[in-house]
């Protein structure tokens, strides 16, 4: 019998909200791991290695994690601190791996390899709690009279679909099987998360912004699966009280509202943050000690990243503004008038009152790399 709670929410039922849920946060894990493999090929290079590292580490530990799911009970308050910890452990992770990258002036034996096995860490991290995240789903998603074609609407023909698979499977009449609907609901997250990642996130927000709406989005999937505990729209297994949930919602509620600050700002937040690992990382092209990098732009555009900076450099008479396309060195103030001029010169001797003459120069800068 349905409850004042459930009529109010309409045609969304307990099953659908669940298997919505598992959406949303298979989508911010797989969302949080391209993230990762971007920083780590920004630091260590190798786009294809990072890339395949990254998503082999994290099937491995989506597995560690279902298999250690087994020791948990209370579903639903362990999924709300799962989805808490994630929200945290996302974003943490992306500054841990620029802390990691922020120091060039400490050096120690095996600096490089230490700090690449670290830097995996957070990969590790979200993929264990992300394994946790289906046995969980699959025990809060335990009214079986529908499928996840009617579960999620009619935009899916379930008699179609029996159809089609009856021709090359045997297909039972049962409805009964909650784990292949949440692992459907799952993977279709992640495939959202890896498009709209790659499409949307990344080329218009970067990639801190981007982590920290992927924190935003995991805090509020948590919000909103307390609330509709709480207030008796779920089918409850445990029945829980806020008093139960009362400091994981304050964390939640504060995780929620340090992001959201975060992400309204998140024009200067890129530039601060991109523009401190950026310094470090053309610091550490010196010998420690010998230069201070202080970055003044910093942008992405659809072909490269452009940087344009000050350094003080030792022996030097003062600082100097410098410019950079992606990695590569293209002018500094030093010598920009000389190199410059260079190319000026001779097609400027064509002409005897060379005062009188204005000069367009195209494509003046450095092609070394």
């Amino acid at each position: 019998m349905d409850s004042p709670d459930s009529a109010r929410w309409g045609s969304v039922t307990d099953r659908r909200f669940k298997l919505g849920l598992t959406v949303v946060v298979a989508f911010c894990s797989i969302a949080y791991e391209l993230v990762y493999s971007q920083f780590l090929t920004v630091f260590y290079g190798g786009t294809v290695v990072r890339y395949s590292i990254t998503i082999g580490l994290y099937m491995f530990s989506l597995g560690v994690g279902a298999l250690l799911s087994g020791q948990l009970d209370d579903p639903e308050s362990n999924l709300l601190r799962t989805e808490v910890y994630l929200s945290l452990a996302g974003p943490v992770g992306a500054g841990f791996i620029v802390a990691l990258n922020s120091f060039p002036n400490v050096a120690f034996p095996g600096k490089y390899t230490v700090t690449l096995v670290l830097a995996h860490l957070p990969i590790v991290v979200v993929g264990v709690l992300s394994g946790f995240e289906l046995p969980l789903l699959d025990d809060l998603v335990e009214d079986r009279e529908d499928s996840l074609f009617s579960a999620m609407g009619s935009l899916y023909p379930r008699r179609v679909v029996r159809r089609v698979m009856g021709v090359f499977f045997s297909v039972s009449d049962s409805d009964g099987r909650s784990l292949s609907e949440v692992l459907g609901a799952d993977y279709i997250g992640s495939l959202l998360g890896t498009v709209v990642y790659a499409l949307v996130l990344y080329p218009r927000l970067g990639l801190v912004v981007t982590v920290l709406v992927l924190g935003l989005l995991n805090a509020l999937a948590a919000l909103a699966f307390a609330a509709w505990t709480l207030t008796g729209v779920s089918e409850s297994l445990s029945r829980p009280t806020v008093g139960n949930w009362r400091a994981v919602l304050v964390v939640g509620l504060l995780l929620t509202g340090t992001y959201g600050g975060l992400v309204a700002n998140g024009e200067r937040v890129d530039r601060t943050v991109t523009g401190a690992y950026m310094g470090d990382r053309i610091a550490d092209e010196y010998r420690p000690g010998a230069v201070e990098i202080d970055v003044q732009t910093y942008r992405t555009t659809a072909y490269q990243r452009l940087t344009l900076y000050e350094r003080r450099v030792e022996a030097h008479a003062g600082p100097e503004r410098c410019l950079r396309l992606d990695s590569a060195l293209q002018l500094c103030d030093s010598w920009v008038d000389s190199y410059h001029s260079g190319l000026v010169d001779i097609p400027m001797s064509m002409y005897e009152n060379q005062s009188s003459v204005d000069v367009l120069l195209v494509g003046g800068a450095t092609t070394s790399r």
